[in-house]
């Protein structure tokens, strides 16, 4: 209902299809609120994390042209300070979710202004910079949707799930993390900032929440495992704090298969299920599920096969598809395909180029930078970046 509410108020301040509103929530309810209130108003979600610099943040604001800032009535006051000190040409209007939802005449459900087949935006989310100015990736609402409910169907999530959001706004794992498991009538765990960085801390949220899915880099990965391994981690036993568990998903970067195992040895009763997938597509684009006994013949932990309706190709410098085994890079097809980025020409006909190898027309590849092989079995494994090869 507060959703429906911060719809109607939202139409009411000129918020129309496929328009870009920043969201400066903290992980909350008020997030929640914020995003499905969006979706629903037909506008663009363009979430940025309240921990950027002023700088970051006015660059994003400007760039995407946001005229509207969704934020929470604690930080509105913050947020419209941040914003004067910014030097904005234009200062984008600040409203708080709780008082926009609570002046709403009307629970009325409103039909998105959405464009054919679910083309229209769902969000765009900026990418680190870590290369450069930050890139807006749009992703489609049909492939926001196609992701979600494949995360459905290869976690088998389930009414009496728990899912942890640990993840900030500024990555889009995020949005599976707050909304997939409310899809089947699950539960999502807010797990504050603080508590998601610390490994110690994770895993006791992780047993107070009694939290059954989990996602984490392989860096924090890490760092739990060794908490396991040395007996420090919280009271009530070692092991005791992810007794809920039942999935662990790893993501965001290479999974060493030393470090898994090691989990797997201790854990093995909690299914590890390996993650990949850059921005630039909606979220994850392969899954592989990582047993013991391959990880430890292989030595590698593969990523998998592509997710429902998404299509991977390993392609050659020739332009053509490698065989079994032959090293190239990695192309992405299908429903997940993002738009391009916002405001950006130029790298988007860079990027996401014509699809030739079994799309239709119309339908676009992205081109991920990342080289990877196929193995005998179908799966694909991550083998570095197309610049870091000789």
């Amino acid at each position: 209902l507060r959703a429906q509410l911060l719809a109607d108020r939202l139409r009411q301040q000129g918020v129309t299809a496929e328009q870009p509103v920043a969201v400066l929530c903290e992980r909350g309810l008020e997030l929640l609120v914020a995003m499905l209130g969006l979706w629903q108003s037909g506008g663009v979600y363009v979430p940025i994390d309240a921990d950027y610099p002023d700088e970051r943040i006015s660059w994003i604001l400007a760039h995407s042209g946001c005229g509207v800032v969704l934020t929470t009535r604690a930080r509105r006051r913050q947020v419209e300070q941040r914003l004067r000190q910014a030097g904005l040409a234009r200062p984008p209007l600040v409203l708080a979710v709780e008082d926009e939802a609570e002046a709403a005449t009307s629970g009325r459900w409103l039909e998105a202004e959405a464009g054919g087949e679910g083309r229209q935006l769902a969000y765009i989310i900026y990418t680190s910079g870590s290369t450069g100015k930050p890139k807006g990736a749009m992703i489609e609402q049909r492939g926001m949707v196609n992701h979600l409910l494949a995360k459905v169907e290869t976690l088998r999530l389930r009414g009496s799930d728990t899912v942890a959001a640990t993840a900030s706004t500024s990555f889009d794992i995020s949005v599976w993390q707050l909304m997939a498991g409310l899809l089947v009538g699950g539960r999502v765990a807010i797990v504050g900032g603080e508590e998601a960085s610390e490994p110690g801390r994770l895993l006791e949220a992780v047993r107070r929440e009694q939290v059954t899915v989990l996602e984490v880099v392989p860096s924090m990965l890490r760092v739990m495992v060794e908490e396991i391994e040395s007996g420090a981690a919280a009271a009530g036993g070692a092991g005791a704090e992810e007794a809920s568990l039942r999935v662990l998903m790893v993501t965001g970067e290479e999974l060493e298969a030393g470090l898994c195992a090691r989990w797997l040895r201790r854990r093995g009763g909690v299914e590890v299920v390996n993650a990949y997938g850059p921005t630039e597509c909606s979220d994850d684009v392969t899954q592989e599920v990582v047993e013991l006994e391959r990880v430890e013949r292989e030595r590698r932990v593969a990523i998998g096969r592509g997710l429902s309706n998404t299509r991977m190709y390993v392609v050659g410098r020739g332009g053509e598809v490698a065989g079994i085994g032959i090293s190239g890079e990695i192309y992405v097809g299908g429903e997940g395909v993002g738009r391009g980025y916002y405001g950006d020409g130029k790298q988007s006909g860079e990027r996401y180029v014509p699809d030739w190898l079994g799309g239709g027309s119309g339908e676009r590849l992205y081109r991920t930078g990342d080289v990877g092989r196929y193995v005998g079995d179908g799966r694909l494994e991550y083998l570095g970046r197309v610049d870091q090869q000789v």
